[in-house]
């Protein structure tokens, strides 16, 4: 799960406090079956070890850190006490192996919070200052702190109105990998019936030339029928991306969501932009793709719409990430993820944080495509001007839903439709029934039902076999316009 939005590195000092502002990028490993996070123990070193004096330091520290930033401060109270009450009862007397230690101790604390945003690990390589998960390097700004209590430094993106987010202190580097990934704007691409299609894979924090992608991604799709947005396999991001591409689905300026961040007691709102570059599309029917492995940031793009009524969405339950996070030094090399901060919809006033985002149309993730594909054109069917428009439509549709599936017919039943129709010849061959007008090439005919057939690659026209008394006697070919020719079986 990538974390929610662009922030500070915090590393605690007796004197000072070092900040690294990056971009952290915070994966977790998730049981989606139970919305629980899985613990994963780290291959360690066994030549390194951490002795008593050190895990007493590191759970005085993840206890002060979690009183001090948790976002519920009553839970972040109860997790420290728990933690002191085990070290005071030498219950990891016995963990002498770093990578070991950590994830024991987050496996407590996950007993109690079950919030997928925190984290504990163990990477001295981070204190060296290497950027968490990758190999960037990052700006380090050494200022003068007020000790261990010092509130951490918090770059947050910030909304219409005041200024747009800071990127220039994001690094060269940083800013080359978002580039090179295209900000985490996918893929587009016009399906049948003019649908709209987008995959989002990463709402990153971006940075210079993002307002430019969207645009032009957003004018490739302006002239569709309807738009699917594919988040299924999104894990998070920012919510600047967020707030650009959502801005073009409002007419008037709308309140998306709100921030809060406990340790700076403050709320951020985030608003749409009244103008974009670009024609926007207000009235355009929207169709967002979901999973139990969408989350955080990408929980929050469907939850506003959804909140908002802007879009239906379709797939699984989402993960249940509604936090943000920071990440914090808690010593000897250990970096704790703290959960310091909420979303708040202006609209529910709450968020997603462990119920994740429920699907409007509930559907198998693989399946959801498909669905939102038919849906939009069963949609736009409603709108045609005449009765052969809509057949037509409707003829996409039950081509659309018959792919991916897998229709069976007996071969004896396929044998007894081979024949000679008119110009045509049909042919069977085990499983498969092959269709051939001379001089053309012999093309495989795909089942639709026991009697009705479509071109495997082509769709001009269906096959269907009439059979009385159990004999077949004829072929009609059924048009998209609704029309029918009958041949005679000869």
């Amino acid at each position: 799960m990538l974390n929610y939005e662009l922030i500070s590195y915090t590393i605690l000092t007796p004197m000072k406090k070092v900040l690294f502002p990056c971009l952290l990028l915070l994966f977790f490993a998730l049981n989606t079956a139970n919305a629980q996070r899985r613990i994963q123990v780290m291959q360690a070193d066994p030549h390194v070890k951490i002795d008593k004096k050190a895990k007493s330091e590191v759970i005085e520290n993840i206890a002060r850190l979690l009183e001090k930033n948790y976002v519920d401060p009553d839970k972040g109270k109860e997790v420290a006490a728990h933690l002191r009450k085990q070290q005071a009862a030498k219950a990891y007397k016995a963990l002498e192996q770093p990578n070991v230690f950590a994830a024991h101790v987050l496996q407590e604390m996950q007993q109690i919070l079950q919030d997928v945003h925190l984290t504990l690990r163990y990477q001295p390589q981070r204190m060296g200052g290497s950027a968490f998960d990758r190999d960037e390097e990052v700006t380090i700004d050494e200022g003068e702190g007020d000790g261990e209590g010092g509130e951490p430094e918090v770059i947050i993106e910030v909304g219409p109105g005041e200024g747009g987010p800071d990127f220039s202190r994001v690094s060269p580097d940083v800013l080359a990998e978002m580039q090179s990934r295209n900000f985490g704007l996918s893929k587009v691409e016009i399906l049948s019936g003019n649908i709209g299609y987008f995959r989002i894979d990463d709402f990153m924090a971006a940075g210079a030339g993002v307002d430019d992608q969207v645009a032009s991604l957003m004018g490739f799709l302006q002239h569709t029928n309807a738009l699917i947005i594919d988040i299924r396999n999104n894990p998070g991001g920012g919510p600047y991306v967020i707030q650009q591409i959502c801005s073009y689905f409002f007419e008037k300026r709308t309140h998306l969501n709100s921030l809060y961040h406990r340790p700076s007691n403050t709320t951020q709102d985030f608003w749409t932009h009244e103008e974009v570059k670009g024609p926007k599309m207000v009235d355009k029917p929207i169709y967002v793709l979901i999973s139990n492995f969408t989350g955080s940031a990408a929980e929050e793009f469907c939850y506003d719409l959804q909140a908002q009524k802007r879009a239906t969405l379709v797939g699984e339950t989402t993960v249940g990430g509604g936090h943000i996070v920071e990440a914090y030094g808690a010593g000897h090399g250990f970096e704790l993820g703290v959960p310091n901060g909420k979303a708040i919809n202006p609209i529910t006033g709450t968020n997603w944080e462990k119920t994740g985002v429920k699907p409007d149309i509930e559907v198998p993730a693989q399946e959801a495509l498909t669905k939102a594909h038919s849906e939009a054109l069963r949609g736009i069917a409603e709108q045609a001007e005449t009765p052969e428009e809509k057949q037509e439509i409707l003829w996409s549709v039950a081509r659309l839903e018959v792919e991916g599936k897998t229709i069976n017919v007996d071969a004896k039943t396929l044998a007894s439709y081979a024949g000679t129709y008119g110009p045509r010849v049909v042919t069977a061959a085990g499983n498969a029934l092959f269709i051939q007008r001379a001089p053309g090439p012999k093309l495989q005919l795909v089942p639709m039902s026991e009697n009705t057939f479509m071109y495997q690659d082509l769709d001009p026209f269906r096959l269907q076999f009439v059979v009385e008394n159990g004999q077949t006697t004829g072929v009609k070919l059924l048009f998209p316009n609704g029309g029918e020719e009958f041949f005679p079986k000869e």
